[in-house]
């Protein structure tokens, strides 16, 4: 069956000189892995299967496991432009974080608009410095692992109303110190209940732009 869904690229690993094995979170069936060939010949091809893109691809769904193959791909209408080095890292952030906490293949249609929403807005170069603890706080309630302020951080005055702020696109003030305890501090509790044996690469890369 011919499968057509917008999808986001998460990862993708090289397989042999001229093709790579690439993770994309599709709109229609979740996370889903494809043998793409042919990068060597392409330059705008390739392109495609950065982490961040957001695609329109059309793919044969027969299978039951192992790798799919790509039969069409176009950028997504919506796919941002990220031009500048900290929109970059905020897309790699995020895509490690979401391949790091999906379990499994099954059709999340409020996970993906979140994901899409989010790099999307990464383009935007106001408020970067919450993006990412933006971002967890919203992964963390997307897989039912809503943060409570007076829960896990019983210690920080104003907490709730601040990370209330952050969701709303506001700026709550917070220090540089500051936003860089919470960030690890909230990826440090999505890290224990989701992927407790691994790290998150990009975090200390993160928190250098940002912090």
């Amino acid at each position: 069956m011919l499968v057509k869904t917008a999808g986001i690229v998460l990862k993708k690993i090289p397989y042999t000189d001229h093709s790579a094995v690439v993770h994309i979170f599709t709109e229609q069936n979740g996370l889903v892995p494809f043998l793409v060939q042919g990068l060597g010949k392409s330059k705008s091809k390739a392109a495609y299967y950065q982490s961040g893109q957001l695609l329109d691809i059309v793919y044969n769904d027969k299978q039951s496991t192992g790798l799919r193959r790509i039969k069409e791909v176009s950028l997504h209408p919506e796919n941002p432009i990220l031009l500048d080095i900290i929109a970059q890292q905020l897309c790699l952030f995020y895509t490690e974080l979401v391949l790091l906490s999906i379990q499994d293949s099954h059709t999340d249609l409020e996970l993906f608009d979140f994901i899409k929403t989010e790099i999307c807005q990464s383009a935007k170069t106001t408020l970067h410095k919450y993006a990412p603890i933006r971002f967890v706080l919203g992964l963390c309630y997307q897989l039912g692992y809503q943060i409570d302020a007076d829960v896990h951080f019983p210690h920080l005055e104003g907490i709730k109303i601040q990370l209330n702020q952050i969701i709303d696109g506001q700026d709550p003030g917070i220090d540089r110190t500051s936003r860089r305890h919470l960030l690890n501090r909230l990826v440090e509790r999505l890290q224990i209940e989701v992927f407790p044996e691994r790290g998150v690469q990009s975090l200390k890369i993160i928190d250098e732009l940002l912090g």
